[in-house]
């Protein structure tokens, strides 16, 4: 399944909370880093890239406005997997195919989750860009909680590309 972690031009990505109530336990009122992480089938797709660019279209379009046409990948390109393994789902797995999709600094402050069903409207945490700092320091509350794909893919690739620089 195709999911995208939205990026600024100073490499701030975006973060929003996830409603509380209902859905996954383990993603209820969590902080995420990624957009989309669901598929369906693409009527007259020519490979498994065309479906998997089509569904990341239509999930950034839904969750946070960011509208691309059909076949644009405008600024989306794949950078790594996400396994979640150990999501406590009987019979399932989730592997998640991560794009970045650069949105440059003045989308990156306006950024704002659209999916009601998934995003909480009364948190503060509507998608804005928040660098690896302000991310780590809001994790040191108790309170907040990545869900469990954007942990992995915080853990692994936002905060290991700052120790690689």
């Amino acid at each position: 399944m195709p999911c995208a972690a939205a990026f600024d031009d100073g490499g701030r990505t975006s973060l929003a909370r996830r409603i509380s109530g209902g859905g996954r336990e383990d993603m209820n009122g969590s902080l995420t880093l990624l957009y989309g992480g669901h598929a369906e089938g693409v009527f007259g797709a020519s490979g498994l890239l065309e479906v998997l660019s089509e569904n990341l279209r239509r999930e950034l379009a839904e969750d946070v406005g960011l509208g691309m046409a059909r076949g644009e990948r405008r600024g989306a390109r794949p950078i790594g997997t996400v396994w979640d393994a150990n999501n406590g789902i009987k019979a399932s797995r989730h592997l998640a195919v991560v794009y970045a999709v650069f949105v440059g600094e003045e989308r990156g402050r306006n950024i704002r989750t659209r999916s009601d069903e998934e995003f909480s409207r009364r948190s503060k945490r509507r998608g804005g860009c928040a660098s690896v700092g302000e991310i780590e320091k809001l994790l040191r509350d108790p309170r907040n909680r990545l869900d469990p794909r954007s942990e992995i893919f915080f853990r692994n690739w936002v905060v290991g590309q700052r120790e690689a620089d």
